[in-house]
C-alpha cells in the first residue's frame, strides 16, 4: 500500500485516509506485506511472511534509533509466541503504522462499521498495546517512541514513556481517537510517571518494545495488567534493554531465508 508504506493489519481506514490526503495508494488486502521505504537500502531480507530491508534490521544493533518496522517485527514475534497456533486472541499489538492512521480520520470515520477499528476486531479486545509516536500527521520524521495500553477490564488507558512528559498530550489525543473505535469513550488515562527511564538519546524504541512484551506476557498468564512498578523491576534490570535488541537482532537474522531480495 503506497499510503500506508509498513502496515500489516491495514484496512478501509487507509481507504478513508488516503481520500482525504489525496494518495493514489490502495490496500489490496488487509494482512499485506509491508513495503520498505524507499529511502532505505534496496537489499532486503525475507523473514517468514515479512519483508524486512537490511538497514532497518540492522537499526536493533546498539546505539541507533528504531523506526516503525522494528516494533512492529519484534511485537509479531511475540504474539506469535503468546499465541502459537493463531487462534483467536484478546490481546492485540497494533502496528505503529496503522496508529498513525487515526490522525487521519474524523471521530465519524473511527466510529463508522467498515473502518479498521471492525477489522481489528478492537472491540473484542481486552488488551491492546500501540507504539506511539510524535511524527507530525504520520509522516516520518519523529523523534520520540511512547508505550500507550488500553486494558478493557479496568476502562482504562495507561501511558508509559521513558522521557516523563514528552509524549503525554499526543497520547492522551491517540487515546481519544482509539476509544472510539474501541466503544470506550468513558475510558480513564492514566499517565504512569514512575515508568523506568532511558538514560540516552535513542532507547525509546526498545523502551516501548519492552514495556509492551512484559504487559502482553504478564496479561497473558494472569488476565490483568501488571503495576508500574513490577514493569519497572523487568525494565530496569541491568542488561533488559540491551538483551532485548540482540534478540530482537538475533530473530530477525535466523529467520532471513536463504536468498535476498534485490531490486
Amino acid at each position: 500500500c503506497q499510503n500506508c508504506n509498513s502496515v500489516r493489519f491495514c484496512s478501509k481506514a487507509c481507504e478513508a485516509s488516503s481520500t482525504q490526503q489525496g494518495h493514489t495508494g490502495r490496500c489490496a488486502a488487509i494482512r499485506s506485506l509491508p513495503v520498505p521505504s524507499e529511502a532505505l537500502k534496496k537489499q532486503k531480507l525475507i523473514l517468514d511472511d515479512y519483508v524486512l530491508a537490511e538497514e532497518v534490521v540492522e537499526m536493533y544493533e546498539s546505539r541507533n534509533w528504531l523506526g516503525d518496522e522494528n516494533i512492529e517485527f519484534f511485537w509479531e514475534q511475540i504474539a506469535k509466541e503468546l499465541n502459537p497456533i493463531n487462534i483467536s486472541s484478546d490481546i492485540l499489538f497494533v502496528p505503529p503504522a496503522t496508529v498513525m492512521l487515526a490522525h487521519f480520520l474524523t471521530a465519524e470515520q473511527l466510529q463508522e462499521p467498515d473502518n479498521f477499528g471492525k477489522n481489528l476486531d478492537l472491540q473484542k479486545m481486552q488488551l491492546v498495546i500501540m507504539a506511539i509516536n510524535n511524527a507530525d500527521m504520520g509522516l516520518d520524521g519523529g523523534t520520540h517512541w511512547g508505550c500507550l495500553i488500553f486494558c478493557r477490564a479496568l476502562n482504562q488507558f495507561r501511558y508509559y514513556d521513558s522521557m516523563r512528559g514528552t509524549n503525554v498530550m499526543l497520547a492522551r489525543t491517540f487515546a481519544r481517537k482509539f476509544s472510539l473505535a474501541l466503544d470506550a469513550q468513558n475510558a480513564e488515562f492514566v499517565e504512569e510517571k514512575d515508568c523506568a527511564q532511558q538514560s540516552n538519546s535513542y532507547d525509546c524504541g526498545v523502551f516501548a518494545m519492552v514495556v509492551g512484551e512484559i504487559i502482553a506476557r504478564f496479561f497473558h498468564a494472569t488476565g490483568t495488567v501488571p503495576s508500574t512498578a513490577q514493569i519497572c523491576s523487568k525494565v530496569q534490570h541491568t542488561s533488559r534493554i540491551q538483551d532485548t535488541r540482540k534478540a530482537a537482532f538475533s530473530a530477525a537474522k535466523a529467520l532471513a531465508k536463504g536468498r535476498q531480495l534485490n531490486h
